[in-house]
């Protein structure tokens, strides 16, 4: 009976050792990797994630179009999550300022103090894959060598952040998967994979943790 038992857990064990190593595989660099405080810039123009388009009938898709479309989607959604959550830092603008009030209530000048919260940082997105951006941008972050794993739904790509007023890369995170796995289909495990990848630039341009689902 002992035997039988022992035999069980061994054999659960090998069946979900892989699923655990798949799940842990994005999130093991949720940590600043590159040694370059990108905190300052501003201003970011955010790459086009450019997913194969010849291998659309791998995908399972009908029709080349029917992938670009897809692809555009996925970028569309990707873009709004850095735009309104990763990147978009706030801070709090006062402005203090002397005013007049009713005569028939007081003669004497008033205190007024508003205060609101304002992006600090403005983030303008490529529009398709040749938008190379040509905005006035402080920080480029360009993506490379993305590749899909059309069995396991990983989103394989490395990251370039470039100086765009001096034209050079300071820093790049090489190749790697973004993946989180779960139950659902081909294009919601790739919207789960964009979203671990905002995650990670989160990290490295703000030095924040990264934000909860």
């Amino acid at each position: 009976m002992k035997r039988r038992l022992v035999a069980g857990v061994f054999v659960v064990a090998c069946l979900t050792w892989p699923l655990l190593l798949q799940a842990q595989d994005a999130k093991r660099y949720m940590q600043k990797e590159s040694s370059v405080d990108m905190t300052a810039m501003k201003s970011i123009f955010l790459g086009w994630v450019d997913m194969p388009l010849e291998d659309w009938a791998v995908f399972g898709y009908e029709t080349k179009d029917d992938w670009a479309k897809t692809v555009a989607r996925l970028n569309s959604v990707f873009q709004r999550l850095m735009q309104t959550q990763s990147l978009a830092e706030r801070t709090v603008v006062t402005k203090d300022e002397w005013v007049m009030p009713d005569p028939l209530v007081s003669s004497e000048p008033q205190r007024k103090v508003q205060t609101q919260r304002v992006a600090a940082r403005t983030v303008v997105a490529a529009k398709d894959r040749d938008d190379e951006g040509v905005t006035e941008s402080e920080l480029q972050i360009k993506f490379s060598d993305v590749r899909i794993d059309a069995k396991t739904y990983r989103l394989y790509l490395s990251i370039q952040f470039i100086d765009t007023k001096r034209r050079v890369e300071i820093a790049s995170i090489p190749i790697r998967a973004y993946y989180v796995g779960g139950i659902g289909g081909f294009e919601r495990h790739l919207g789960l994979d964009l979203d671990q990848l905002s995650r990670k630039i989160q990290i490295e341009v703000t030095q924040a943790p990264a934000r909860r689902r």
